[in-house]
C-alpha cells in the first residue's frame, strides 16, 4: 500500500514538474507572423469573420466561392447599414423598373475603395452587391453578391463589428 502512495507521489511530482517546464516555455516563445480568425456568422456560403493578424485587426465577408471583401470595422457597420435596408431599397427599385420595364440601379459609395450597389430586373428580381475598386476608375476588385434574405441577416452581426473588433483585440493578444 505504502508503495502504490510512494509512486503516486513521485508521478505527480514529475508531471507537476513537467507542466512547469513547458509553461516557462511557452512563456519563452514569441510568436511572430499569427492569424487569428472568429467567422462571426455564416449563412449559407456568405460568412463576416474577424481577422487579427501580427499586424492587423480587420473583417472580412466572402464566400467559399469568391474572395472575401476586407473592410475596416468602421467601413462593416457601415455597409451593415445598408444591407438593413435592402429589402427597402430593392422594393423601390422594383416600383421604378416596373414603369420602364428596364433594369433599376442605385450605388451608395461607403469609403473610396467600398460601394454597395442595389439591383433590380424585371424577369430576375432584386439583389445587392458589395464592392471592393481596386483602381480608382473602375469597379474590377471583388464583388460579393447577396440575395435580401442573406444580406439582411449578415448585416445583424456585420452591424457590430466595431464593438467586436474591440473584443477581438483585447482578447487575443498574444505575446510580443
Amino acid at each position: 500500500m505504502r508503495t502504490r502512495a510512494t509512486l503516486a507521489a513521485v508521478a505527480a511530482t514529475v508531471v507537476t514538474s513537467a507542466t512547469l517546464t513547458a509553461q516557462d516555455a511557452a512563456r519563452s516563445i514569441k510568436m511572430r507572423n499569427w492569424e487569428f480568425k472568429w467567422e462571426v456568422v455564416k449563412i449559407g456560403f456568405v460568412s463576416f469573420t474577424i481577422v487579427k493578424t501580427h499586424d492587423a485587426l480587420y473583417t472580412s465577408l466572402s464566400n467559399v466561392f469568391e474572395k472575401g471583401i476586407r473592410l475596416t470595422p468602421q467601413q462593416a457597420a457601415s455597409v451593415a447599414l445598408l444591407l438593413r435596408d435592402t429589402d427597402k431599397q430593392l422594393q423601390v427599385l422594383r416600383k421604378a423598373s416596373e414603369k420602364t420595364d428596364t433594369t433599376a440601379e442605385e450605388e451608395v459609395q461607403v469609403a473610396e475603395d467600398t460601394e454597395v450597389c442595389y439591383v433590380y430586373e424585371p424577369k430576375q428580381g432584386g439583389h445587392v452587391s458589395v464592392m471592393e475598386k481596386t483602381s480608382p476608375s473602375l469597379f474590377s476588385g471583388n464583388t460579393l453578391r447577396l440575395s435580401v434574405t442573406k444580406a439582411e441577416a449578415i448585416a445583424e452581426k456585420m452591424a457590430d463589428a466595431v464593438e467586436l473588433c474591440k473584443m477581438v483585440d483585447a482578447k487575443i493578444m498574444p505575446n510580443d
